[in-house]
């Protein structure tokens, strides 16, 4: 019966410990609070993505279907990781400022745990981070090494003419799980290349593009939809490919 008991108590013990060493530890807090979320904040949207980049957009005028046209988006893009409680950013392209965008993406966002809830910190002022959960949108992007977020058949009518594409607008892509892609111009146009590309943590880089250029970009889907890219120096809006139907 000693033996019994022993046994049923060293049971409850070890269950006890497991269970508290699983909250000291924070269970991974922080990468379930962001991973595949979208929230707003007073001044626009912050998309955490699963492939490890973040998106901030800020509430201004957007371009209509499919256009751009000189209409800038206003963002501020970078990456993410997260062990425990604590989610570290590395800002990479910015155009509306760091003041604001280190108010709503700090360097360091640790999850508290309230009552019943959680929240996000910025852990070097300890400030509260004005997240609240938004709907209506769907993380499309994967993590690892390659992003198959990307892959499908793709449409634009608008490229920005920075990247001299001069062929009448409209355009196609399709890219495939295993790293290959076909980017061309409307049909009889003759424009097409055949390429590699990789994808991975919100960079795309096409080995030719349609411009027979190697070209990178940082890309972002947003609630919007679409799959948008934008300069790897200022974060400025140069096109968005919508999925074909």
């Amino acid at each position: 019966m000693k033996k019994m008991l022993f046994a049923l108590m060293s049971v409850l013990i070890c269950g006890l410990t497991a269970c508290s060493s699983d909250d000291s530890s924070s269970g991974g807090w922080a990468e379930d609070y962001l991973s595949g979320k979208m929230y707003s904040t007073n001044e626009g949207y912050v998309y955490f993505f699963r492939n490890g980049s973040f998106l901030f957009e800020v509430n201004e005028v957007k371009p209509g279907w499919g256009m751009l046209g000189g209409i800038d988006d206003y963002v501020a893009f970078g990456t993410w990781t997260a062990t425990g409680d604590l989610a570290n950013t590395v800002l990479l392209a910015n155009n509306i400022g760091t003041e604001m965008s280190r108010k709503y993406v700090p360097e360091r966002i640790r999850i508290k745990e309230g009552d019943d809830y959680r929240y996000a910190v910025d852990d070097k002022t300890d400030e509260r981070v004005n997240y609240q959960p938004s709907y209506g949108f769907t993380d499309v992007t994967t993590a690892g090494d390659r992003d198959n977020g990307v892959c499908g058949s793709w449409r634009t009518k608008y490229y920005a003419p920075s990247l001299g594409i001069s062929v009448d607008p409209e355009y196609y892509a399709d890219l495939a799980s295993d790293g290959t892609a076909t980017l061309s111009g409307k049909a009889g146009s003759g424009l097409e290349v055949k390429t590699t590309y990789t994808a991975s943590r919100g960079t795309i880089t096409f080995e030719k593009f349609l411009n027979g250029k190697r070209e990178s970009f940082y890309y972002a889907f947003t609630k919007r939809g679409g799959m948008f890219f934008f300069d790897m120096n200022t974060g400025s809006s140069l096109f968005c490919w919508y999925k074909n139907k």
